[in-house]
């Protein structure tokens, strides 16, 4: 050992003898060089690593900057809108309309080759409404997102979040009965609209709520996102109809049921706050995004285009004119309908993803290796917007391709849950990892296609009935499935996978969908043969007149 120094040290290099007095063990006035090392090193880290950086606190001008660039793309909007009609409002445009008046007949020999177009602007209402269901679907879980800082400011536990978010699927039946009542009296875009405000207002009183710190006002705003996600949901398959062709909508129907929403927690989560300071200043964003989203869909959003992109009666007019009554009788005695509604409860597979974290920990992961499965399903959610384009090409080929598609991607899911079932176990974490991600590839790529065969089926209901429909008995199955999944866990002695009975419950529930589909249900495509058999008219029509004029 060495003797304490008593004189003092050069201080331009750190040295063992620059220590606090408490790092050292003295006996009888001698140190032990262990202990002396061993802070000696501990000094060193000390001094080379940088010092913590403090989280980053909004100032007033970082909230100017927010709003005034939601002034600035609200400001574009008005420009885009005015090109958007000069364009619309065109010669051939108006031709269009000349020619469309009477769907069925022509309606002279001006424009009467042009009676069904697509126009260019269809992406542009799609892209505006992708916005909205990208904003309310991170509003939604934007507490689940930033839920240790939302727990320690609301003074809440992780457990009321969870209930949460359970709660919000359960007010799809609401929200579903709210829309149809509104799509009959002020339309699709207006019903959307109020979708959209109502959002906003959820997101400025989750914001004061933060300010505010008071769970209730929070809850308050979750209740009411909650309620407008139907408003705007419901309504992805009628923009379809309105503005494309009949054998090009599965995409458009991609994007609005769930490929948007994917996209936006792909891109938001990374990104969420983790500090308590920085929860108003986010919720702040969220509801300046979403207010900003709301005027830009009222000003670019068009209820439709100047003629219809097929021959069968465009849905907008539908809506207003179909009894829902009589379309809700009609889909109850439909068998086809129960398959088609039973198989895409289970190809939302919202209760896996919600039960992720319980399955997981329960098996002896922890909470990052959850979120890295949430991450993979979540990103395999994505598939719909690859396989809804193909789906697409070749149903100009032959009209049966869809249906065979999600034939084919009922199989896929069957064998992927019963593959994730053997593999739940410890030490088998990237098995489920890959598991998880291909269930979410095969029923996230199922469900645009199931959500066109209803409507196909249903014809003529509006299509925003025929998926408020599906999206409900989706919301109510997702439910119902998390709240069974605890009873049946609860049955399992201790010790044993307490889910493993309810995968295989899953599985069973599976295989019973994939041999309906495969021996029971009979693809009625309605709404194609309509559109098809107006085109054939049309052109027997125009025949007709080419061979008067000869």
């Amino acid at each position: 050992g060495l003797r304490t120094p008593t004189t003092q040290q050069s201080t331009s290099l750190p040295s063992p003898w620059h220590l606090q007095p408490a790092a050292l063990t003295q006996e009888g006035g001698m140190v032990h060089v262990s202990s002396l090392l061993a802070a000696h090193a501990a000094n060193m880290a000390s001094s080379a690593a940088p010092p913590p950086t403090a989280p980053f606190v909004a100032a007033p001008e970082d909230y100017a900057k927010v709003v005034g660039a939601g002034v600035l793309c609200v400001l574009g909007a008005v420009g885009v809108r005015y090109a958007m009609n000069r364009h619309l409002e065109s010669e051939v445009a108006l031709k269009d309309k000349a020619a469309s008046r009477n769907y069925g007949s022509n309606a002279g020999e001006e424009g009467a080759s042009v009676r069904y177009r697509e126009y260019p602007e269809r992406w542009l209402m799609l892209g505006v409404y992708a916005l909205c269901i990208m904003t309310v679907t991170i509003l939604s879980g934007s507490l689940m997102s930033s839920q240790v800082p939302a727990t320690k400011l609301f003074s809440i536990k992780a457990y009321d979040i969870v209930t949460m978010m359970s709660v919000l699927t359960f007010l799809m039946l609401p929200g579903t009965i709210f829309s149809e009542l509104l799509f009959h009296r002020v339309g699709i875009k207006n019903t959307c609209v109020v979708g959209i405000s109502l959002s906003a207002a959820a997101a400025w009183a989750m914001w004061y709520a933060t300010y505010a710190k008071s769970w209730a006002l929070e809850v308050v705003g979750m209740v009411s996102a909650g309620l407008a996600g139907p408003l705007l949901g419901n309504a992805c398959t009628a923009l379809s109809s309105s503005w494309f062709s009949i054998d090009s909508r599965n995409f458009p129907t991609a994007v609005g049921s769930g490929g948007a929403g994917a996209v936006a927690s792909a891109l938001f989560n990374p990104y969420a706050v983790t500090f308590v300071q920085q929860l108003g200043f986010e919720f702040f964003i969220i509801a300046v995004v979403t207010t900003v989203v709301a005027f830009l869909y009222a000003i670019l959003y068009k209820e439709s285009p100047p003629t219809p992109p097929s021959a069968e009666e465009p849905s907008a007019e539908r809506t207003m004119r179909v009894s829902t009554t009589a379309s809700l009788k009609a889909m109850a005695t439909d068998i086809n309908v129960f398959i088609l509604l039973y198989c895409f409860a289970l190809d939302g597979y919202g209760f896996g993803l919600i039960l992720v974290t319980s399955i997981l920990t329960d098996i002896g992961y922890g909470q990052h290796e959850a979120n890295l499965v949430i991450a993979a399903a979540s990103i395999g959610s994505m598939s719909s917007m690859v396989f809804a384009p193909v789906a697409d090409r070749l149903k100009r080929r032959d009209e049966r391709w869809p249906t065979w598609l999600m034939q084919i991607c009922q199989a896929l899911s069957l064998l992927s849950t019963f593959a994730l079932s053997l593999v739940l176990k410890p030490g088998m974490f990237y098995l489920i990892l890959f598991f998880f991600f291909l269930i979410g590839v095969t029923t996230s790529a199922a469900a645009p296609f199931l959500l066109e065969l209803i409507a196909e089926i249903t014809y003529p209901a509006p299509e925003s009935l025929s998926a408020g429909v599906a999206l409900t008995v989706f919301g109510l199955a997702t439910f119902g499935f998390v709240q069974l999944s605890q009873v049946m866990k609860d049955d399992v002695p201790k010790g044993d996978n307490a889910y493993e009975s309810f995968f295989w419950l899953q599985n069973v529930l599976f295989l019973i969908s994939v041999l309906l589909l495969s021996f029971v249900f009979k693809a009625d495509l309605k709404r194609t043969e309509c559109a098809l058999s107006g085109e054939r008219e049309e052109e027997h029509d125009l025949l007709g007149e080419m061979g008067g004029d000869v």
